[in-house]
């Protein structure tokens, strides 16, 4: 019975002192990742918008459309990712004529 009370004071004195390990270290930034986030950011964009043209939207409409992108995108609109966010909203203003270009307007 001693030797029982002898383990049983042991292990509180180690259940007390007790301290977990740290968790693992912070993961590190890897630019690979970085630069497949934004080609996959990029291609979304793109997506959406040839799904307006190839559905035929009308101009009208796809400037306004642009005009969300374009503020969705900004870098003053987005100063924690401001590296992203001026790529991205480079990428916008490098597709506008393709995206703006009216078909119909070519014969007038």
């Amino acid at each position: 019975q001693q030797q029982q009370q002898q383990q049983q004071q042991q292990q509180q004195q180690q259940n007390q002192a007790y301290v977990p390990p740290k968790g693992p270290a912070p993961p590190k930034l890897d630019a690979k990742f970085e630069d497949h986030a934004l080609y996959q950011i990029k291609s979304s964009v793109l997506k959406e918008m040839e799904s307006m043209v190839n559905e035929g939207m009308e101009v009208a409409k796809r400037k306004k459309a642009l005009r969300f992108l374009q503020l969705r995108w900004h870098p003053d609109k987005n100063p924690d990712k401001l590296e992203i966010a001026n790529s991205i909203f480079q990428f916008i203003e490098e597709t506008k004529p393709w995206f703006l270009h009216d078909p119909n307007a070519e014969g007038s």
